[in-house]
């Protein structure tokens, strides 16, 4: 999927913006599946990352950036950014047009361009693209009591057909939650299908596609490269090293960053594969209150030496053992729509006197409202804590 969207078609795209008079109205917002270069050039043009939990998040994010006026580039996958934009946000299919990299002008033209709401970048996962809808019809006649669930990376009509859509660990969450049983047909990569059926054997689960297709991409991490890659680092080699230019890791990380910073008042963070935080928004900050002022000495280096207590946005700070690693656990009771953290969990809340205002740069913030009804930011799960504090939802915003 990353490699629809070169930076060479989307720096042509923008160009054809800028001709049709629209690019000071568009916010180009990128998957997460896509290139370091992608990401930076969605964060030098005021745009964002998001994932298949958030896109909703920064869409709602792009369109309040820029005003009524507002559009969205939104790439390299066309299916998400549909669904997200038709069913969570309540646009038209009509305010969605497809930029096809491959035609003069996208095959749009300008007045097309400026008439739509989401500029669509034709880009797929080649996975996800091959559920077709009459292979739903067929699965419900022949299991009528069938569940269908699938990703949003799926085509429209599909997802329109089904019971259920979400992320991968909505997918997850859905089956585990699930009663014994019961029937599903999933609509993701036929790995993760196969691992849940095996995890579930009381549940019958099946694929969504008559042919059994891996993703490609994903198999190209196999059980004896992790292997040679494991014991090279233990003989002190690093190979195939993924380095990026300190401008792309710049501009990337500001698209990130607006991200996490959509997120608020809840806490997001983002963390490199030695386990630090590297950005966090401000509501990470309550995370931070009280670790350890030095890194830990598993995971000193570059990432990790700049630390200060209060706010995670202004250090690094190791996910590790009696450092952030509880904090992080704590997030799954954090009240999604009360406000506070659970008295049982600890009381790692920064709101004074357990108010439900926030003290913020631009002065007090309210949050959301107290209650068992659902968070419209995320697709919320019940918890197993039941005291009189909380809520019953839960979401962990960590990326």
């Amino acid at each position: 999927m990353a490699d629809m969207a070169r930076l060479a078609q989307v720096e042509d795209a923008w160009d054809a913006l800028v001709e049709a008079g629209i690019a000071d109205q568009v916010v180009p917002i990128t998957y997460m599946n896509s290139s370091a270069d992608i990401k930076a050039f969605c964060g030098k043009h005021g745009g964002a990352v998001c994932t298949s939990s958030n896109a909703d998040v920064a869409l709602e994010w792009a369109f309040a950036e820029k005003g009524p006026d507002a559009k969205v580039l939104f790439l390299p996958d066309q299916h998400l950014g549909r669904n997200t934009a038709v069913l969570k946000l309540g646009h038209s299919l009509e305010d969605c047009v497809v930029w096809n990299p491959l035609k003069p002008n996208g095959g749009l033209t300008a007045q097309q361009l400026r008439d739509a709401k989401m500029i669509l970048w034709k880009g797929h996962c080649s996975v996800h693209g091959r559920f077709r809808a009459e292979v739903v019809d067929e699965l419900r006649a022949q299991i009528p009591d069938v569940r269908i669930l699938v990703h949003p990376e799926c085509a429209h009509d599909v997802v329109l057909k089904a019971d259920l859509v979400g992320s991968t660990e909505f997918i997850i969450k859905t089956i585990e939650a699930a009663e014994p049983g019961t029937s599903w047909a999933i609509g993701t990569e036929l790995n993760l299908v196969k691992r849940l059926a095996a995890d579930h054997p009381d549940k019958r689960i099946v694929f969504l596609d008559k042919t059994v297709c891996f993703c490609s991409t994903m198999n190209r991490i196999d059980l004896p490269h992790l292997v040679w890659a494991l014991e090279s680092l233990v003989e002190g080699t690093v190979v195939n090293q993924i380095q990026v230019d300190p401008d792309t890791e710049h501009w990337a990380k500001i698209a990130l960053q607006r991200m996490l910073d959509s997120h608020d008042p809840y806490p997001g963070v983002v963390i490199d594969r030695l386990w630090n935080v590297v950005l966090a928004n401000r509501a990470a900050g309550m995370l931070t209150v009280g670790v350890p002022a030095e890194p830990h000495p598993r995971h000193r280096g570059d990432r990790c030496d700049e630390r200060r207590e209060g706010d995670a946005r202004d250090g690094k700070y190791s996910v590790v053992e009696n450092e952030l690693a509880p904090r992080l656990g704590l997030l799954r009771v954090w009240g999604g729509c009360h406000g506070r953290w659970c008295s049982r969990a600890g009381d790692y809340t920064h709101i004074p006197n357990g108010s439900d205002s926030r003290s913020t740069a631009g002065g007090a913030k309210s949050l959301p409202p107290r209650g068992n009804q659902p968070c419209r930011y995320f697709p919320m799960q019940k918890r197993t804590c039941e005291c009189a504090e909380c809520t019953r939802y839960t979401k962990t915003s960590a990326f």
